[in-house]
């Protein structure tokens, strides 16, 4: 064997070395943003969740103010009126 060809075989050694490193490297990026598009899903899940039941809050809050000022209403107009002397 050469010293070419030995330098060929080290070269392409060390590119196999590599290219193996890259494609760990390119798993462990993958999956580390498939589990961020996962939290980012359930942080969008909750988020929907919490605008849903304040919603439903501000939903209940106004029907209750609406029942309380047609109570009111009511009981305005029909007062006791004042005699005439």
């Amino acid at each position: 064997m050469t010293q070419k060809d030995s330098l060929s075989d080290a070269l392409h050694e060390r590119l196999d070395k590599l290219g193996e490193q890259l494609e760990r490297v390119w798993d462990e990026a993958e999956q580390a943003y498939l589990e961020l598009a996962e939290q980012q899903q359930a942080r969008r899940e909750e988020f929907r969740a919490m605008a849903l039941e304040y919603q439903r809050g501000w939903q209940e809050l106004s029907e209750k103010a609406i029942r309380s000022f047609e109570r009111t209403g009511r009981r305005g107009s029909a007062a006791p009126q004042q005699k005439e002397p």
